[in-house]
């Protein structure tokens, strides 16, 4: 799953495609699409997107909800960060929504909290 995963990040690499790709794949209805996007994202983060991220945090399965507050700490890293108080909103409500079973991806959420502090 991982090296199908990397190959989907790849597809972050080619920006115009990718951009153009990101926003179809978020709103299919299969959560195997969302996660190709959840992957462009976490190579090329964008600003427009971290709300939908948060949402899917704790609505995905647990693999693909990982993969998206992981996507979220990426965004938080950037040192060109567009929108960070957007950025800082969405890790919040992503946060709140992490149930007990969800301690993995809590954990990232409060990592990439401490980088906007």
């Amino acid at each position: 799953m991982e090296l199908l995963l990397a190959e989907m990040r790849m597809l972050g690499l080619r920006v115009d495609e990718a951009h153009e790709r990101r926003r179809s794949l978020m709103a299919s209805g299969s959560s195997g699409q969302r996660l190709v996007a959840i992957a462009i994202l976490q190579v090329k983060p964008a600003h427009d997107a971290f709300l939908w991220l948060a949402e899917r945090v704790a609505t995905e399965p647990p693999f693909v909800g990982f993969q998206a507050a992981l996507a979220l700490l990426h965004a938080a890293k950037q040192e060109d960060l567009e929108q960070p108080e957007q950025l800082r909103v969405a890790l919040i409500m992503a946060r709140r929504s992490c149930g007990p079973e969800l301690v993995e991806h809590a954990y990232l959420l409060d990592e990439a909290l401490q980088y906007l502090v």
